[in-house]
């Protein structure tokens, strides 16, 4: 499973969930440390937005592949940001990530199949 990662347009929207389009140059080494990140299964839960110099990190809520553990998307949701914030050091650039409620107001609208992880400001 580990060569079957999920392409870039599956994990990233652009300005609010579900548009497709390239990321920024400075944010493509970022997409793909998510994208290599290991997760359970291979599921790869994660869901990438980028918006205003944010990236939002949301979980898909439920998954066949984890059965019924889903809980595990946390585990894998928490790799994934780990992965992005080896990348970020590795390019000598700063981050911080702020875990997110999930009904916590000021959000980007996002689609029910998603749950709101984290957001990573870049500075």
């Amino acid at each position: 499973g580990a060569h079957n990662k999920l392409p870039v347009e599956r994990i990233l929207s652009i300005g609010e969930w579900g548009m497709i389009a390239p990321p920024p140059a400075d944010l493509v080494p970022l997409v793909q440390a998510a994208r290599h990140a290991p997760s359970a299964v291979n599921v790869q839960p994660w869901r990438l937005l980028w918006r205003d110099g944010e990236l939002h990190l949301a979980l898909t809520r439920w998954n066949p592949r984890y059965a019924m553990f889903q809980e595990y998307a946390l585990y894998d949701g928490g790799i994934c940001m780990g992965n992005i914030s080896l990348a970020l050091e590795a390019l000598g650039r700063e981050g911080e990530w702020r875990m997110l409620e999930e009904d916590q107001p000021g959000l980007p609208p996002h689609p029910q199949s998603l749950r709101p992880l984290a957001v990573l400001t870049l500075e």
